[in-house]
């Protein structure tokens, strides 16, 4: 049976070293009262020798006290935990899924390699520095330098790219610091280098890669081994051409439903952005070429296709919806297929063409079109310094019918998703769709 002996007092009262009988090897344990804390704090001291313990438990108290004082934690926790059992939990619950996954994506892959075995209050400004160099180097030298490079990593970040990592950084850290994890809030600055990329033109498509890709992708749609394939196929070239036609981000869309589309005061189409995106802090109006209403048409007929005897309800509906009813987000690595059979994957430079894409090539195309800079930073949700960063092209200013109006014929045939009758019937439809009252409403 075993039974505490050999208790010494130490300390002068404020701790106590025993041993547990019937043992070959009794190990010695401490049990501590540390002032500040209520209760005591039981430790193995992890030895045989009285003095050896001893010594243990005299630095246990000392360190434990200090962080009584500084109000931390009094267990210490490497970041891998913190990030694992907090952090990731704490921004499930708290922000959008987009935001979610920026977190998760990022500290996997690059967070965790760097941080993950350090104390969370031992990390300083000497550490938070040294990221930057390994995350320059991640993909050369680094542990992505035996993994192929994932489709949507550059081997160089750019500026972009580091600044948005220095922002979730800074979430993570004044999370630590308001809930007393950390003595302070570490200084969070990028070192500069000067091997950083420029800003560079970012992939897009020309218009005559535009027409390949709408082609073949006509032909494609209509293929598909049953009908959960042919539903997505179809509704994917909606999606391709609905983001060529409006430039929204493709989270944007993915989050589009019913309600968010509405009509202008001269009868064209409004995109109203959800709240649940990027730029989701407040709703924003974007106003799309005329094709736009083509493409979201055509969803809306697909739709009716799945429940032709059910009301649509606008509030609850997303408008690119897959054949389980939710949103496409899962079809950036289909889009990616796609390009690879219509040999648009690489552009010129060998970059990779995402859905993002269609995004840079509507801002490309109405900055050539003669829009101002300003303009098309207000449509698309994003900065005039963006704009200037990116997209290196003068531009004039102009009304809403050139935020809306196809310029000349060539961009017409090339944009558009169906004949004039046909496009006809299909505005029909979406006004119908728009007007018609939901479920709850009924």
């Amino acid at each position: 049976m075993s039974f505490y002996s050999d208790e010494k007092d130490i300390l002068g009262g404020r701790g106590k070293l025993y041993r547990r009988g019937g043992v070959k090897k009794p190990i010695w344990q401490c049990r501590l009262n540390i002032r500040g804390y209520k209760g005591y704090v039981v430790r193995s001291c992890g030895t045989t020798d009285y003095e050896d313990a001893l010594i243990f438990a005299r630095d246990l108290y000392d360190d434990l006290s200090f962080r009584v004082r500084q109000k931390l934690p009094l267990q210490r926790r490497t970041f891998r935990t913190f990030w694992q059992s907090e952090w990731l939990p704490h921004v499930q619950k708290t922000l959008s899924i987009h935001r979610h996954k920026l977190h998760k994506g990022t500290g996997e892959r690059y967070f965790l390699s760097h941080f993950g075995d350090s104390f969370i209050e031992d990390i300083d400004e000497r550490k938070i520095a040294a990221y930057w160099l390994f995350r320059r180097t991640y993909y050369t030298e680094g542990p992505g330098s035996t993994r192929k490079l994932p489709a949507n990593a550059a081997i160089h970040p750019s500026k972009k790219t580091l600044d948005m990592e220095k922002s979730l950084l800074t979430q993570m850290f004044k999370y630590m610091k308001v809930n007393s994890y950390i003595p302070h809030m570490p200084l969070i600055t990028i070192n500069k280098d000067d091997s950083d990329p420029l800003p560079e033109r970012r992939p897009h498509f020309e218009m005559y890669e535009w027409e390949k890709l709408r082609a073949h992708m006509q032909k494609w749609k209509e293929g598909g081994y049953n009908a959960f394939h042919q539903h997505q196929r179809k509704m994917l070239y909606c999606l391709v051409g609905f983001l060529m036609s409006s430039g929204l981000r493709p989270n944007e869309v993915f989050n589009l439903r019913w309600i968010n589309l509405g009509v202008t005061e001269k009868g064209r189409l409004k995109v109203i952005i959800p709240k649940a995106t990027k730029t989701g802090y407040k709703d924003r109006d974007r106003v799309p070429l005329e094709t736009a209403i083509q493409y979201s048409s055509d969803a809306a007929i697909l739709r009716h296709q799945r429940h032709p005897d059910k009301p649509v309800d606008r509030k609850t509906e997303y408008v690119f919806a897959g054949y389980n009813g939710e949103p496409m987000a899962q079809s950036h690595k289909l889009f990616c297929q796609v390009l690879e059979e219509a040999g648009l994957l690489k552009d010129p430079h060998g970059r990779n063409r995402t859905l993002y894409s269609l995004r840079h090539s509507f801002i490309t195309y109405r900055l050539l079109a003669g829009m101002s800079i300003e303009d098309v930073a207000r449509n698309t949700g994003s900065s005039v310094k963006q704009i200037q960063e990116h997209y290196d092209h003068i531009a004039n200013e102009h009304k809403e019918d050139e935020l809306s109006f196809v310029p000349d014929n060539h961009f017409e045939n090339v944009w558009a998703s169906s004949d004039q009758d046909a496009s006809v019937a299909l505005t029909q439809t979406l006004e119908r769709l728009l007007t018609a009252p939901t479920e709850n409403e009924a």
